[in-house]
């Protein structure tokens, strides 16, 4: 699962990096996401995180990714270091990694392992992007 917001922002890169908008649908078409509108809700979280965010630089994007977590009642699992420090009500776990990858789990998966790749329990939502043009 992605939010609508951050994959504008990972089109973006990829766009950045050179890729066509054909290729671009190309490469995201495979991953058969489940693209969540940025809802009204969503819109106050984000704005309302940005006092206690914008000490930590966490973008639109960032804020976006946490807006869906915390209207999902998830938890978080990134290799964001700022992004993992934010308290914002909702647990957020760090991982060694390259770029910048979030997931989005439900509360009460286990956050062990979740980097690794295996799908596991059906109760888990991943949101994945990555600012170093892989994704995830």
């Amino acid at each position: 699962m992605i939010g609508a917001a951050n994959l504008a922002e990972v089109v973006s890169k990829l766009r950045e990096r050179g890729l066509s908008l054909d290729e671009v649908r190309e490469a995201l078409g495979g991953l058969h996401l489940d693209v969540r509108p940025l809802s009204a809700a969503q819109a106050l979280i984000i704005g309302d995180l940005r006092p206690a965010t914008k000490p930590l630089g966490l973008s639109l994007g960032d804020r976006a990714c946490l807006a869906l977590a915390i209207d999902l009642q998830a938890g978080m699992l990134t290799t964001d270091a700022a992004l993992a420090s934010a308290d914002v009500g909702i647990a957020i776990h760090q991982r060694a990694g390259t770029g910048r990858v979030v997931r989005i789990f439900k509360a009460g998966v286990p956050a062990a392992g979740r980097f690794s790749g295996e799908r596991g329990n059906s109760a888990e939502s991943q949101v994945s992007r990555s600012h170093s043009g892989a994704l995830h």
